[in-house]
């Protein structure tokens, strides 16, 4: 629940991603999990690299 929670009100554009099925879900969860912790600032700047890197890449390597 945390995870999804997250996703969709501190990682807005991994978020709109995920909702277009160009992502597996347990990428963005594991985003989301490892950001937790992260003031609303930096969340900011790793959900904007992420979504560039998330469509192109193996989830491995995001």
């Amino acid at each position: 629940m945390a995870d999804a929670l997250d996703l969709r009100h501190r990682l807005p554009q991994t978020w709109a991603i995920v909702q277009t099925l160009a992502c597996e879900a347990w990428v963005a969860c594991r985003v989301a999990s490892m950001t937790r912790k992260l003031s609303f600032d930096q969340v900011a700047l790793v959900d904007e690299a992420v979504a560039r890197a998330i469509g192109g890449c193996a989830p491995g390597r995001v």
